[in-house]
């Protein structure tokens, strides 16, 4: 997968968590990004980023195949190893600083 593809990404670093946020946007030549958030444990910062790259694609043939007017984008979250998951924490915290960071991120 090469990140050519993609119209952007974006990695960010918490600064008291220490936590990498990685969002891909893979088009949004139909419409604004559809996709998630996935916190889950990384064994580098690379497999996150390889990790947000293909879900996003995935997530643009999915809104294509759909019908829907939207395009593809994905968050993930890394979970700091001496931290319990938390989903929902870890899906507010990417949606908080997405809209902070980002005008072509839609709340929903």
């Amino acid at each position: 997968m090469s990140l050519l593809k993609h119209e952007e990404l974006l990695v960010h670093r918490g600064e008291r968590s220490g936590a990498h946020l990685v969002i891909a946007v893979h088009s949004t030549a139909l419409g604004p990004a559809l996709g998630g958030a996935r916190l889950w444990r990384y064994r580098a910062l690379g497999d996150a980023i390889a990790d947000a790259l293909r879900l996003s694609e995935a997530m643009t043939y999915k809104a294509a195949a759909a019908g829907l007017d939207l395009g593809g984008g994905k968050a993930v979250l890394c979970a700091p190893p001496d931290r319990e998951l938390t989903p929902r924490a870890g899906a507010i915290s990417c949606s908080i600083w997405a809209m902070r960071s980002n005008p072509w991120v839609a709340a929903t």
